[in-house]
């Protein structure tokens, strides 16, 4: 059998976990879904010409290559259970391209779930302290309790535009969209990046602040 590629279960799912605040659940409904979808033999429909069952509405996951969801179902409890499936495989099972597309999506589908069990008992914080923009690491430290306002803005702004190694120019502007209303500085996306730089050190009375202020824009 071929080498597995890379998993696109896992890349569609890491790309969605970095947009929801509630990651916990997110994970424990990816989980509980697939669960559902890999008990069942409920014949699958089709809907705008891509498969996925009723069950799979509220899942990350869209399945594409399944020909037969026996099979499917088939090979991935065989897989989780041997780190295999060569041995139930018959050698014209193995010709047919169709079938072996549904055994490829199979044991991906597989990984994919022991991936989101080990990061539900294991969660990975986010690794986003390094790429914040210029706008994002001005809203974090206004967050952290920096106030400049008692100081004149320009030279303030210079000041921390050279310990931060960013343009005055825009430090100065920035400084003065981070405490107030909806602009280009406290938008939903920069708050959210925000938000999980927070969360991912665990600093709850900050994190709850900044959720508000995401909902407050809404």
């Amino acid at each position: 059998m071929k080498e597995q590629t890379e998993n696109n279960f896992i890349s569609k799912f890491e790309k969605r976990l970095s947009e929801v605040p509630n990651k916990e659940y997110l994970i424990q409904n990816e989980i509980n879904q697939i669960e559902k979808t890999t008990s069942s033999d409920e014949p699958w429909q089709e809907f705008d010409n891509e498969p996925w069952r009723e069950s799979e509405k509220h899942s990350v996951f869209r399945l594409e290559q399944v020909g037969s969801l026996l099979l499917f179902n088939d090979i991935f409890h065989f897989y989780l259970m041997n780190n295999e499936c060569d041995s139930i495989l018959g050698e014209g099972m193995k010709e047919d391209d169709s079938i072996m597309a549904t055994v490829e999506e199979a044991m991906q589908f597989a990984d994919y779930y022991t991936w989101l069990k080990s990061l539900k008992n294991n969660p990975v914080k986010p690794k986003l302290a390094t790429s914040l923009s210029h706008r994002q690491k001005m809203l974090a430290l206004h967050y952290l309790g920096l106030d400049l306002s008692k100081y004149d803005n320009t030279k303030s702004g210079n000041i921390l535009g050279d310990i931060l190694g960013l343009d005055k120019g825009n430090t100065r502007k920035y400084l003065s969209y981070v405490s107030a209303g909806k602009n280009d500085v406290r938008t939903k996306k920069n708050l959210q990046a925000v938000l999980n730089l927070f969360e991912s050190q665990e600093i709850t009375d900050i994190s709850a602040k900044i959720k508000s202020d995401i909902d407050s824009l809404s």
